[in-house]
């Protein structure tokens, strides 16, 4: 978009962006009501051709210093603009961080990484679409679809291009994927938690009976911990770029039972170390990739990640016949539709027992 301006002295310039950098030039008239119209008339032209593609700099502004800035330039090609684009996006670390990887799969690792803007086609989009589908990354590519959507019409509104070769690419049709939850059975609880010392036991102890997210057990501090009460505070979640509050925004208090694990010896154990501020303090992903295969690895069971302790969680829970409204809270759920969505095998014919019975 262009934009008329006048200085100080009176004299008429036009602001605009070309090829996502702000330009002022002056249009050689004065600030008065006759040259004013002529302004605006030249401002409208030179806004119809960024938006169409036609701007040339050098033809509209022969002597600006700028024109040599821009002549003979090679526009962009759809992976360097992906990345200006997303540098200035603002978004969070992480957003950014997962929309870098998406552009690297997607974009630098493909032929159109390569190609100009002008050059991609939506048959190009196409097939990256149906080659990423059918190797069942479905959500993945319906993120790419949308980013992609979204890239070319800041192209359009910087001129760089005219049209949006991904403006009709449909998001793919959903794939009904078999039951994916695969929960610990008992003697695997056991084995893993005979496999696993002192911080690694109590860790996984805790998730397994509690059904917390690794991140919201990471931000737990010993206050949030009333061991009289047998009452657990859970108000947000440590990620990769620091702390910040639970999936859900919101705050929940949840019971500390040893019904699925010994939650509480662990508990008891875990803050006689004294940790301060939380009671868990390493990272979760080294944590992953090398303590917990290992432990799975000794312990004999077949590998799962470690978000498997959740899903044996409310497994287990459902076959010790509690409530499931009782269960998806302590789980952080809204409702009981994720519960059934994702356990309803375990639930079907399974006695509801009062939450007032809870151990």
């Amino acid at each position: 978009m262009a934009s008329l301006l006048a200085d100080k002295t009176g004299r008429l310039l036009v602001q605009f962006y070309y090829r996502k950098t702000l330009c002022r030039e002056y249009l050689g008239l004065s600030d008065t009501k006759l040259e004013r119209r002529k302004a605006a008339r030249r401002t409208s032209e030179i806004e119809l051709a960024l938006k169409v593609g036609t701007f040339d700099y050098a033809a509209q502004f022969p002597d600006s210093p700028r024109r040599h800035q821009f002549v003979g330039s090679v526009p962009p090609t759809l992976g360097a603009y992906a990345r200006r684009w997303l540098e200035v996006l603002e978004v969070s670390r992480a957003t950014k961080r997962d929309l870098g990887y998406l552009f690297n799969a997607y974009i630098d690792r493909t032929p159109i990484g390569t190609k100009h803007l002008h050059e991609v086609t939506a048959a190009d989009i196409r097939e990256i679409v149906k080659a990423a589908t059918e190797k069942g990354r479905q959500r993945r590519v319906v993120m790419f679809v949308q980013r992609i959507k979204t890239i070319f019409e800041s192209a359009i509104e910087d001129g760089v291009v005219t049209k949006n070769p991904a403006a009709r690419i449909k998001n793919p049709k959903p794939i009904n994927r078999p039951e994916t939850v695969e929960p610990f059975t008992g003697p695997e609880i056991s084995r893993l938690l005979e496999a696993a010392k002192g911080e690694d036991r109590n860790f996984i102890a805790i998730l397994v009976g509690t059904g917390l997210r690794p991140g919201e057990l990471l931000a737990l501090r010993p206050k949030d911990i009333d061991l009289e009460r047998r009452k657990i505070t859970v108000s947000g979640s440590v990620g990769r770029f620091g702390e910040g509050p639970t999936k859900t925004r919101r705050v929940r208090v949840i019971d500390a039972t040893d019904a699925v694990a010994p939650v509480i010896p662990a508990l008891i154990q875990q803050r006689h170390y004294n940790r301060i501020p939380r009671l868990f303090r390493f990272d979760f992903t080294n944590w992953r990739s090398r303590n917990w295969k290992q432990i799975v690895e000794r312990a004999d069971v077949s590998y799962r990640s470690p978000y498997a302790l959740r899903h044996t969680f409310a497994v287990r829970m459902l076959v010790l016949r509690f409530d499931p409204v009782y269960i998806a809270g302590q789980l952080g759920h809204t409702s009981t539709e994720m519960l059934h969505r994702h356990y309803a095998r375990w639930a079907i014919g399974a006695p509801v027992e009062a939450t007032s019975n809870v151990p």
